[in-house]
């Protein structure tokens, strides 16, 4: 079965075993540490031909790259979870994928202080969040609510929104999502 959504978790997983850091990839296949950056943190899907340049360059099979047996966990450890620092926002995003699904899991501390900027978000995707601590503030569509630990909100798939907390405590929040998958292949 293809497996087009976790190609990046597999670029990397085959790149780290072979002991080859994201800049030397870089040079080898003449694309941009950023854009491998993202691909890798599944943002972004290559064009074949970028894809044919990093199997080249990993030694690796176009068809054994997007082949998904042997993905998927039981169990992710702490260490595990990839951490996204947003300073600019006071917020950590914690992403938990057991790539076994279309599913993904993330928890959003946001520290208090005025960030230096609300990012407004607009996803492809519907979610859900619920506050297991403190006050978070949100705002979808121009309306603003505040959600307290046990609240939940869902957001539709286009609706504008931005998480904030404007109180003197950490804020922590768990998320789902579903990614879209219609259109990758």
């Amino acid at each position: 079965m293809l497996d087009i959504i976790h190609l990046g978790d597999r670029i990397r997983d085959i790149r780290k075993k072979k002991v080859m850091t994201i800049k030397t990839l870089s040079q080898y296949t003449g694309l941009s540490v950023g854009y491998l950056s993202t691909l890798e943190q599944n943002k972004t899907t290559p064009t074949i031909d970028n894809l044919a340049k990093i199997c080249e360059v990993l030694e690796v099979s176009i068809t054994d790259i997007l082949q998904m047996d042997g993905f998927g966990s039981v169990i992710i450890r702490k260490d595990e979870i990839r951490e996204e620092q947003h300073p600019e926002e006071n917020m950590t995003v914690g992403v938990i994928d057991f790539k076994k699904n279309n599913k993904i899991l993330e928890y959003i501390t946001i520290r208090p202080g005025k960030p230096a900027k609300r990012q407004e978000y607009r996803h492809v995707l519907d979610e859900m969040g619920t506050v297991l601590k403190g006050i978070l503030s949100i705002d979808i569509e121009g309306t603003s609510y505040e959600l307290y630990p046990g609240d939940s909100v869902f957001i539709r798939s286009g609706e504008r929104h931005r998480i904030y907390n404007q109180t003197e405590e950490d804020t922590l929040s768990v998320w789902v999502y579903q990614r879209n998958t219609e259109g990758l292949l």
